[in-house]
């Protein structure tokens, strides 16, 4: 069960939805609620809504909102029908107001080549309008990169931020880390240098904005629903915006829980290349730092556990919960750095 909203959304709403045409009393269904941002659901009238909240009473919410109502503006200019459409909104009080999709979560079994061809295609719809008004309008993504060295470099500060906690750990997860991790990332570090140095392709060379494309953020099926209809619709975009290619492809690689298999690279990649603008070294220079960004996830995936292993617990929490889901990251991170230490 979702803790309860913060007082000042129960607020905000009780103003937002009488603007929208929706009574102030109308039951709220609490779908989500973590990390500031809220989802509910609301039906009246023979309609169903979604509402998303960002919490004003935490600043760094503010960039937030703005990456997913950017987002949502340029949807609805598209209609690509595999997305929520944006109805409303208010920018000081943080929320959305969007049509409800209606769905289920994808199983495991059915991330499949068929799948993957379908958010490739997504993709590609998604972009077909890069140059109009309301796609300038939205910001570069969070964290965004502009060379294979911030490609890189971005990765080795994940890594870095893992390493802080080697002193201090359990054996099992120290042994993880100096074993496995750091000499793992050594070596694809190394060998991704020299493979592009063998492809001609310049670390330091700068993607030019042409060819930079709208990302939908942490884009993978772990945001994706399966609607009724059996079509794929796509859900969250706070960390949407423009970005190099080459990072929105390797994080739909390995973002999330049921991740595409390698085996399916092509069957994103050939639709893929057929957005307009792509710089010649766009497929190659995302297969080469496909290793690395296994690293990052299995570094995501540590630092995530490790963080909240650290922090204090409060009386409702655990300590058995809390090392219980550091093992299963662990073991989780350990696939995704097999994974990089097999590909050289």
């Amino acid at each position: 069960m979702p803790p309860p909203l913060p007082e000042t959304t129960v607020e905000d709403l009780k103003q937002f939805l009488p603007q929208s045409g929706i009574p102030a009393d109308v039951p709220l269904e609490v779908v989500s609620h973590h990390s500031g941002q809220s989802v509910l659901h609301v039906h009246h009238e023979g309609l169903d809504y979604t509402l998303k909240c960002f919490d004003r009473s935490a600043p760094h919410l503010a960039a937030a909102f703005h990456h997913e109502h950017s987002f949502y503006v340029y949807l609805n200019s598209l209609q690509t029908g595999h997305t929520a459409i944006l109805l409303g909104s208010d920018e000081d009080q943080q929320i959305l107001l969007l049509s409800r999709l209606t769905g289920r979560p994808l199983r495991a079994e059915e991330v499949n080549r068929s799948a993957v061809k379908s958010a490739a295609r997504f993709l590609v719809a998604l972009n077909r309008k890069r140059d109009s008004q309301p796609a300038q309008a939205c910001p570069p993504a969070p964290d965004s990169c502009r060379s294979v060295a911030e490609h890189l470099a971005a990765i080795s500060n994940q890594v870095t931020a893992v390493q802080q906690y080697q002193a201090t750990v359990n054996p099992q997860t120290q042994a993880l880390i100096e074993d496995e991790l750091n000499p793992i990332w050594e070596k694809t570090l190394r060998e991704t240098l020299s493979r592009f140095e063998t492809s001609g392709i310049a670390v330091d060379t700068q993607l030019n904005e042409a060819s930079q494309i709208l990302s939908p953020g942490e884009f993978g099926f772990h945001h994706a629903i399966l609607t009724p209809e059996k079509d794929l619709c796509y859900v969250d975009y706070d960390q949407s915006g423009w970005d190099d290619p080459a990072r929105v492809l390797n994080h739909f690689f390995t973002h999330g829980p049921i991740s595409p298999k390698d085996d399916h690279w092509d069957a994103m990649i050939e639709p893929f290349l057929k957005i307009p603008g792509l710089d010649p070294h766009c497929a190659i220079r995302a297969r080469l730092l496909l290793p690395a960004y296994q690293i990052a996830q299995a570094s995501d995936l540590l630092l995530s556990s490790l963080t909240e292993h650290a922090r204090p617990l409060s009386e409702d929490e655990g300590h058995t919960h809390s090392k219980t889901k550091l093992i299963g990251k662990s073991h989780e991170a350990r696939r995704w750095l097999m994974k990089a230490g097999r590909a050289f």
